[in-house]
């Protein structure tokens, strides 16, 4: 990390956390989400019958949907 962004990160009162390398325990919940992301994108893929060439449209789709979802955390 650059001393600009550190100096950034303290100006703003921003904790900067790091996790260990490798260890995909530590971001369960991103890890959940890239998993739901992956078989959404798979799904509209699939049921679109579309090659596999068009995974990337797929899941820039399926990107897409999850952020227009209300999420019940949120409220």
């Amino acid at each position: 990390m650059t001393s600009e962004l550190q100096s950034f990160l303290c100006e703003q009162e921003i904790v900067h956390e790091t996790s260990i390398p490798h260890v995909h325990q530590q971001n369960g919940r991103v890890e959940q989400l890239n998993q739901t992301l992956l078989e959404k994108a798979q799904s509209m893929r699939l049921e679109a019958c579309l090659p596999n060439s068009w995974w990337e449209f797929a899941f820039a789709t399926a990107t897409h949907v999850y952020n227009c979802t209300s999420i019940k955390r949120l409220k």
